[in-house]
């Protein structure tokens, strides 16, 4: 009965977690979610990574498409 309690916690809160990070916002002063931003968009949806992902890539390497493929590739590819 315990384990089924503890799975079940821990799925609730996993998927409020997930809730959360496709929530995120660019900055803290930003209510649009990060897949308004064109760039997160086109990033995710063409390197198969998550909107967060691709916005820690474009923070570190600017918004350079073609240079935001080729490192989100690498890193899909790391993990």
């Amino acid at each position: 009965m315990t384990a089924c309690k503890n799975m079940r916690a821990v799925s609730v809160s996993l998927s409020a977690l997930i809730l959360q990070a496709g929530n995120l916002m660019t900055d803290d002063n930003n209510t649009e979610p990060l897949t308004k931003d064109e760039d997160v968009k086109f990033l995710a949806e063409n390197s198969d990574i998550s909107p967060l992902q691709a916005l820690e890539l474009i923070k570190k390497y600017g918004r350079d498409r073609e240079i935001l493929l080729k490192e989100a590739l690498k890193f899909k590819a790391e993990g």
